[in-house]
C-alpha cells in the first residue's frame, strides 16, 4: 500500500547570494536548524524584497532500499524558483511558487544516509504583494508500489443526468511497471508463469456518512513494457445531496488500484454535486436558483 508521512522537522537552512553552487554551499555554508513551514525573508523587515537564495538540507536514512517500491517528495508550496538535489544529483526543478509539486527520488537513493537539498531562489521583481521566500508549506515523504496512480492523477467531473440523477466521470493517470521479468525477493517472478500482473481500477463514491452510493470496477489495459496509462470510468449516482450555501454536502471518491486481485494503492478525493450558471442578463445561478454575489 501507499504511505504518506509529513516531513517538516529536522531541516537545516543556509542563506546564500544569487548564483551559489551546490558543492560550495555544502562545503562552506553555515547552517541553522529550522522547522517547516519557513520564510527566510521575514527575518529582515527592512529587506522584504531582497534577492538571494535559501538552501534547505535534511538527511533521509534508509536501512535498505524498499524492494518494488518508489519514493517521492511532495512540496505543498515553495517560493519561488526551486531545485531538488538528492545525493548531489538534481532530482527536479519547479519554476512556479504558488503550486504543489512532487518529485520521484527513487533513482537517486542509496542504503544508509541520503542527502536531501532544496535550493530556493528569490529574485525581485516577482510579485505585487509580499510573497515571502522559502519552503512555506508542508513537505511529505510518499512511498508507492512501482505500479501506482500518478501524483494528482485523478480527475473528477460530476454532471447532472435525468430525473435528479448524476454521472461522475473519472479520468485516472497510472504509472504501470512491467513486472513480467522482475524477480522478487525469493528470485521468482511476481506474476504466475512469468506473465504480467493483471491490474484493476476500482472507484467507489461514498456519502458524508461513509456509505457507498456507487461503485465501478474495470480492467486496466497495459502496454508492453509498462509506462503511463490513462483510464476512464463513469459512475451513476442516484439523487445525490447537492452542495449549496446552506447545506454544503460533500462526497468522497475512493480509488483503488489492484494487482492480481490485491489492493496495492488507495487514494481518496473529496468532491460535490452542484450546477453553476452565469447569464449576462439574469446573473448567477447556483443549482438553478438565482444567487446574488455581493462585494465582487
Amino acid at each position: 500500500m501507499n504511505t504518506a508521512r509529513k516531513w517538516n522537522g529536522g531541516w537545516q537552512f543556509s542563506k546564500q547570494p544569487l548564483g551559489s553552487e551546490l558543492t560550495k554551499v555544502m562545503a562552506l555554508a553555515d547552517w541553522m536548524p529550522v522547522t517547516l513551514p519557513h520564510d527566510w525573508l521575514i527575518y529582515d523587515t527592512n529587506a522584504l524584497y531582497e534577492n538571494g537564495e535559501g538552501w534547505y538540507s535534511k538527511t533521509l536514512t534508509l536501512d535498505k532500499i524498499p524492494p518494488e517500491r518508489c519514493c517521492s517528495l511532495r512540496f505543498e508550496g515553495v517560493y519561488m524558483d526551486s531545485a531538488l538535489y538528492v545525493n548531489g544529483q538534481e532530482a527536479g526543478e519547479w519554476k512556479y511558487g504558488y503550486s504543489t509539486f512532487e518529485f520521484d527520488i527513487t533513482p537517486y537513493l542509496q542504503e544508509g544516509d541520503n542527502s536531501i537539498v532544496m535550493r530556493v531562489v528569490h529574485e525581485s521583481p516577482n510579485s505585487r504583494w509580499y510573497s515571502g521566500a522559502g519552503i512555506y508549506r508542508s513537505v511529505w515523504l510518499h512511498e508507492y508500489p512501482l505500479s501506482h496512480i500518478a501524483a494528482d492523477g485523478i480527475y473528477i467531473a460530476a454532471r447532472p443526468a435525468d430525473g435528479g440523477n448524476w454521472t461522475v466521470d473519472v479520468d485516472t493517470e497510472l504509472r504501470l511497471a512491467d513486472t513480467a521479468h522482475r524477480p522478487g525477493e525469493n528470485g521468482q517472478n511476481h506474476a504466475a508463469g512469468g506473465e504480467k500482473a493483471a491490474y484493476t481500477l476500482r472507484h467507489t463514491v461514498l456519502d458524508g456518512d461513509g456509505n457507498a452510493v456507487a461503485r465501478e470496477e474495470s480492467a486496466v489495459l497495459m502496454a508492453d513494457g509498462g509506462g503511463t496509462v490513462h483510464a476512464h470510468s463513469r459512475l451513476a449516482v442516484e439523487q445525490p445531496a447537492l452542495w449549496d450555501i446552506a447545506s454544503p454536502s460533500l462526497y468522497w471518491l475512493k480509488t483503488e488500484l489492484l494487482a492480481d486481485g490485491t489492493v496495492i494503492q488507495e487514494e481518496c478525493e473529496r468532491f460535490g454535486f452542484r450546477t453553476v450558471e452565469l447569464d449576462s442578463d439574469k446573473g448567477f445561478f447556483l443549482n438553478g436558483r438565482s444567487f446574488k454575489l455581493n462585494g465582487v
